[in-house]
């Protein structure tokens, strides 16, 4: 099968990890004439070409030499230089259902169920009695939903016995 991606040996990604942090904050003329001198040197010019063997036996058709230079600019040095952007977690309002109300809920669903095995919780929620609970009623909307799809999972999925 040939390979159409490929991560480099371990030795060949420590001296490209090298490489680009000694060239960071190099220009791209400058970077290219770098890259042609470290690439021509002996030892990472063996590296190189005992991948480029392992490549060429996968039907890689790419220059690796192309490959090297673009992951060295793209992914090792631009990457470096561009400030991470840590996106802010959104915390959510998490509410316990009281036993009680789940076990309503529970029944009331049953008794659904009973009646007709296609109905629209959505529909059903809206005659279900939410007064006297001091929870949000998004949170009771939610439980009863998830409640509804895990009977529904568990006890009235088709079975497959024709």
């Amino acid at each position: 099968m040939a390979i159409h991606r490929f991560k480099c040996s371990v030795e060949l990604n420590q001296a490209i990890i090298q490489f680009s942090n000694m060239h960071k904050f190099d220009d791209s003329e400058l970077l290219d004439i770098q890259f042609k001198e470290w690439r021509n040197s002996p030892a990472i010019h063996s590296i190189v070409e005992s991948e480029r063997n392992f490549l060429s036996r996968h039907h890689y058709e790419t220059d690796i030499d192309v490959k090297i230079f673009k992951s060295i600019k793209y992914y090792y040095i631009k990457k470096f230089l561009k400030p991470e952007v840590v996106k802010e977690k959104k915390t959510r309002n998490h509410q316990l259902v009281p036993k009680d109300l789940k076990e309503a809920i529970q029944a009331d669903l049953e008794k659904r169920f009973t009646e007709s095995s296609t109905f629209k919780p959505s529909d059903t929620f809206e005659r279900f009695d939410i007064s006297g609970y001091s929870i949000p009623p998004e949170s009771i909307k939610k439980c009863y939903k998830n409640q509804y799809y895990q009977m529904k999972q568990k006890k009235y999925a088709p079975t497959l016995d024709a």
